[in-house]
């Protein structure tokens, strides 16, 4: 696993949305829910091969399915990892906006 820009940049993100929340907040509570929250989408990030697959060893093709069939009759098929990289940067910065926004609409 390498450590990258947008890695390192995620993870400042994060960190950010904590701060945030532990300066504005009235106390610890909810900079601590933050940080909970903010977990699983950096981990989308740094490890998107280990959360979108089904963590085991056997071989896949080129579209990310397994050479031998399921009890199903059906190719089991993994989530690419850029998809699931994908959707980390989405929990991560294009969610909050967008509830934020919704949130405070006035009617």
């Amino acid at each position: 696993m390498a450590v990258t820009w947008s890695k390192v940049l995620a993870l400042f993100i994060a960190i950010g949305y904590v701060t945030a929340a532990l300066l504005t907040g009235p106390s610890a509570g909810p900079g601590i829910m933050v940080g909970l929250i903010m977990m699983p989408p950096v981990a989308m990030i740094w490890i998107p091969e280990h959360l979108g697959g089904s963590w085991t060893k056997r071989k896949k093709t080129v579209l990310y399915t397994y050479d031998e069939p399921a009890a199903l009759q059906r190719p089991l098929r993994d989530s690419h990892p850029g998809v699931v990289c994908f959707m980390g940067w989405f929990f991560l910065v294009g969610l909050p906006p967008l509830v934020y926004v919704l949130t405070t609409r006035t009617g």
